[in-house]
Order: structure tokens, then C-alpha cells, then sequence
């Protein structure tokens, strides 16, 4: 197996939560999103690299894991205790500067409300900004992520044969062609279906990787695999819907080969920002955006520097802790 260390996975991640900061941006300032090759937005692309990651390391998480409780505590030690740090700062600071005649429970309501993943649609942005009900926009991928660890929750309490992940890849390839053919369009438990399917997709194409990384992890498989995918992505860039599922499988194949592929010391273990970089800068960009003077450029850069501070702090004062728990 892969080890932990040799490999690209957490530049890939911190390079993945700078495309949303540079993608949202765009959007946060009243422009059209920058579009990669017609499929995604550059962050949707982000998001795509994320749930591609996440399918790979946290399938091999439960794998090891002694049952589901043991999983799904380490999952949750992950996600919950940055977000709570997060609603804590978002709604509670930010709301009494946007809102400052608004009550205590009021804030704390829109808290537990990010807490419970149902606050990333919270009116309580300014009305001069651009998103005016939007005032977390990036936190709407956390259901669908937290969906898909319960679902590899699930497959490890039935079995832990590889095989499963492979049966699950294929129900969620059907789910996305029939909610992308029909525009299904309907949330349930706080997941957009139509959002869900896609996200899900290269969720569980990193999963199937991570169960059969000995059989694909030779240099003509891996050309082969990167080679039919676009060229079956550029023969069908006529019909919408196979360009789409096509493309997220190009590229959930490729951020998997190219992370496993190539050894980064630049980080490699040592911390992870991108997950405190990924929940607290769209709210910091909305504030820079619009309650300051700066330049388009100017506004994103500082906006970057202020957001990797608050994320290291995030990481190193609660994210760190709480993972170390998890390892012992």
C-alpha cells in the first residue's frame, strides 16, 4: 500500500483550497467563475480533487478501523471540532458586526445551525454584499462528504472485501447519470441530490483505487487509464451528460495517480491547513470584498494571507489535537 507520507495528497489538498479561494473570488466579487474545460468552475474542480482524496484515504481508514464506531469517531474528530471553532467565529463575531442589534440566541441558533451542516444558507451577510444569503457558501459540501463516510461506514459493517467499494462506485455511476439526465433536483437531509451524485462519484473512484492500488500502480496501467478516460472525455464533449461524468472520472482518476505517484517534502504529514482554509474563507472574502477598498487582486492575496493564518491556528490549536486522539 501507499504510505502515508510518500506521496502528494496534502500539497494536493492545499493547492485544491487555494483554487476556491481564487474561484470564489470571481463570484464574491459579482463576476462569472472562471470555467475549466467547460465541466466545473476552478472550485468545483477543488471539490472534485477533495472528494477524490477523501475517497482514497478514508476507505483505507476503514479498512483498518476495529468496526464503525471506531471509524466514525475518527471522522468525526476531523470535520466537527474545526467547525465548531469555525460557527463560533463566523456567527457569533461576524454576526454582531453585520447584525449588532441582534440577540445572543440569535447568534448562537445560526451556530448550531453550521454545527448540524444546515447553516452554509444562513441570511446573515450584510445586504451590500453579493451572496446575501450566503453566508458560509463553502460549508454546502460538508453533507455530501459526511454522506459518503457513512456510506464506507456501512460497507465495513457488512464486509471489508474490496468488492463492495466497487458495487457502491457502480450504484453511485447510475445515480449520477439518472439525476443528471432527468435534473433531479431535490434535497434530502440537507444533501442536494443533484449536487450529490457527481461529488460522490469521485468519492468512491478514489475508494476503488485505494482497495486495488497494487493491480493499477504500474506505469503503462496508469498511461492507459489517463489515456482512455480523455479520450473517451473529448469523443463524447457533445452530450452533456457523459462529458460530465466522463470528466469527473478523468480527473478523479488523475489526481489519484498523480498524488501516488509523486513524493512532496514540502509538507508531507506535517500539518494540514487546507481544511481550515476551505471553511473560513468565503466568509473572509465576502468581509475583505466589500468592507474594504482593495483591488481585485490586491483583496485576494491579503484575503489568502488572512485565511491561512486563521487556519493555522485552527490546525494547530484544535484540528492537530483532536487527530492525535484519533491515533491513539
Amino acid at each position: 500500500m501507499v504510505s502515508h507520507k510518500k506521496n502528494s495528497f496534502d500539497i494536493a489538498r492545499h493547492v485544491a483550497a487555494l483554487m476556491v479561494i481564487f474561484s470564489h473570488h470571481f463570484a464574491l466579487s459579482g463576476l462569472p467563475e472562471p470555467s475549466f474545460l467547460g465541466f466545473e468552475t476552478y472550485g468545483g474542480l477543488a471539490v472534485l480533487i477533495f472528494f477524490s482524496i477523501s475517497g482514497f484515504l478514508i476507505s483505507k481508514s476503514a479498512m483498518r478501523s476495529d468496526d464503525f464506531i471506531s471509524f466514525t469517531a475518527k471522522r468525526i474528530r476531523r470535520i466537527f471540532p474545526a467547525l465548531i471553532g469555525c460557527a463560533i467565529v463566523i456567527n457569533i463575531f461576524l454576526g454582531s458586526i453585520y447584525f449588532p442589534d441582534a440577540s445572543f440566541i440569535h447568534y448562537l441558533s445560526r451556530a448550531v445551525k453550521t454545527i448540524s451542516l444546515n447553516g452554509f444558507n444562513v441570511f446573515i451577510t450584510s445586504k451590500d454584499f453579493t451572496h446575501t444569503d450566503l453566508l458560509n457558501g463553502s460549508l454546502w459540501t460538508l453533507p455530501l462528504e459526511v454522506a459518503c463516510y457513512m456510506i464506507v461506514g456501512c460497507v465495513i459493517i457488512f464486509s471489508k472485501k474490496p468488492q463492495y467499494f466497487v458495487a457502491v462506485l457502480l450504484i453511485i455511476l447510475f445515480g449520477a447519470i439518472y439525476t443528471l439526465s432527468f435534473n433531479v433536483n431535490i434535497q434530502v437531509l440537507s444533501i442536494p441530490v443533484n449536487l450529490f451524485f457527481t461529488r460522490a462519484l469521485a468519492f468512491f473512484i478514489g475508494s476503488v483505487m485505494a482497495m486495488y492500488y497494487e493491480k493499477w500502480n504500474k506505469i503503462s496501467i496508469k498511461l492507459f487509464l489517463i489515456s482512455f478516460l480523455a479520450f473517451y472525455m473529448y469523443g463524447v464533449k457533445e452530450s452533456p451528460v457523459n462529458y460530465i461524468i466522463s470528466a469527473y472520472a478523468l480527473f478523479s482518476v488523475l489526481t489519484i495517480i498523480i498524488c501516488t505517484s509523486f513524493h512532496e517534502k514540502i509538507i508531507s504529514g506535517r500539518f494540514d491547513y487546507s481544511y481550515g482554509i476551505y471553511i473560513y474563507a468565503f466568509p473572509m472574502q465576502q468581509l475583505i470584498i466589500h468592507k474594504t477598498n482593495f483591488s481585485f487582486y490586491e483583496g485576494m492575496a491579503i484575503t489568502t494571507v488572512i485565511v491561512v493564518i486563521i487556519a493555522a491556528i485552527s490546525w494547530h490549536l484544535i484540528e492537530k489535537r483532536f487527530l492525535a486522539r484519533s491515533k491513539k
